[in-house]
């Protein structure tokens, strides 16, 4: 009979594992469904000169508007990549996929693997592209980006952060060989245009090799959020803001968008899972 309910209370144990672990899943969603672009926004913003399309330009040779959400050059397609399916960025045009819906409090996770095409006007410039978070609808000034906080995805800089327009925030930070690098256990220091401190370096770098797939994730709580890269925290961030005619208010939540930025590049792997808190182990960040 002992032997009958250690049994029992094993199975009961068993069951209730799978019950929790079957609700986190749950409780992810996959932002990518592999096929289209459902539940995502395209914006393609103006083209450079240097490519030739049938579009009004100005007497200087410059397009004289912005593309918009009609994506008639594929900025943005779903292709099969090293075996399943991912987004393919031409990068030919600057642009956005944004998410329709808006998070907050949530663990964002994705891969990305540079291409080998580059454009102008990047040309001779790293390979660029950018996860933007808690990011409004709308481009800002007839711009390509909307107000958002950035996580940067550019080669041999991914995890640094990158105001937005009037976006601003707090990082653990010192200065060093004429740039701001992250520092935890450092002051906090405010970067945004009201201190001219657009961007802050990561730290360390752990950035895998060209043609390779990257693993980047954010996490947001509240006013705060944490950069990773490969499973290495490279940045953390309080007081998320903005500014509106010069009063600062919090960022807790907004879009999320993904970059093409001059250079070819795959996204696959998105997965947002929604949480309450922190993991501990990032709580102690703060």
């Amino acid at each position: 009979m002992l032997k009958f309910f250690s049994g029992l209370i094993v199975l009961v144990l068993l069951f209730s594992f799978v019950l929790v672990n079957d609700k986190e899943r749950k409780k992810s969603k996959d932002l990518f469904n592999g096929k289209d672009f459902n539940g995502w926004i395209k914006y393609i913003g103006m083209p450079h000169k240097s490519l030739q399309l049938s579009l009004p330009k100005d007497s200087l040779g410059n397009y004289k508007e912005p593309i918009g959400s009609n994506d008639f050059l594929n900025i943005f397609s779903v292709v099969q990549e090293d075996g399943e399916p991912a987004i393919y960025v031409s990068g030919r045009v600057f642009g956005t996929i944004s998410t329709d819906k808006e998070y907050g409090n949530y663990h964002i996770s994705l891969q990305y693997k540079w291409g080998e095409k580059k454009y102008a006007p990047r040309l001779q410039l790293p390979r660029d592209a950018g996860l933007l978070y808690h990011a409004g609808d709308r481009p800002m000034q007839n711009r390509v980006w909307p107000l958002a906080q950035e996580c940067q995805i550019q080669q041999d800089d991914c995890g640094d952060y990158w105001k937005i327009h009037t976006s601003m925030a707090q990082i653990p930070a010192q200065f060093k060989d004429s740039s701001w690098v992250y520092a935890p256990g450092s002051e906090y220091v405010w970067f945004g245009d009201h201190v001219n401190r657009p961007r802050c370096n990561k730290n360390p770098d752990n950035e895998k090799p060209q043609g390779e797939w990257n693993t980047v994730e954010v996490y947001t709580s509240g006013d705060s959020s944490v950069h990773v890269v490969n499973g290495k925290v490279v940045m953390h961030l309080k007081k998320l803001s903005l500014s509106e005619n010069g009063i600062k208010k919090p960022m807790t939540k907004g879009r999320i968008a993904l970059q093409s930025e001059g250079a070819e590049l795959y996204y696959r792997r998105i997965v947002l899972e929604p949480i309450q808190q922190l993991p501990s182990s990032l709580r102690q960040l703060f």
